[in-house]
């Protein structure tokens, strides 16, 4: 049993040779970084009963954003979508999109507790 630990999240591989964390997260660890996850407080909690295959509802967020621009007013008006990009790593894949160039650092401070400025998923949407 191999234990490590990475930013504030504690990992444990059964394995009975297991790969070094470092390896095993490559550069997910670098790209992640500058979002300080180890600044993040807990917000809160919803629990949702979903009679569904966890895959299709997983998909959801894969779906590359498409739906932001018809189904999230809010977020889509303050992120520059069409510079939206979606970067598949071995074991991840990172969605992301610049703010709109219009917005100020003092407006990304307003963000609500817990949220992680800098992605599209740093907002509340309405």
């Amino acid at each position: 049993m191999e234990v490590d630990t990475w930013e504030t999240f504690v990992f444990v591989n059964l394995a009975a040779k297991p790969a070094p964390l470092k390896d095993y997260l490559g550069d997910l660890a670098a790209r992640v970084t500058p979002l300080e996850l180890g600044q993040l407080q807990f917000h809160s909690r919803k629990d949702y009963t979903l009679n569904c295959n966890w895959k299709v509802y997983v998909d959801n967020y894969l779906d590359g954003g498409y739906h932001v621009p018809h189904l999230h007013k809010g977020l889509n008006s303050v992120l520059d979508y069409t510079n939206y990009t979606i970067e598949n790593g071995e074991r991840y894949c990172l969605q992301s999109s610049p703010w709109l160039r219009q917005m100020t650092m003092h407006k990304c401070r307003l963000r609500a507790p817990g949220t992680v400025p800098g992605t599209s998923g740093s907002i509340p949407t309405s």
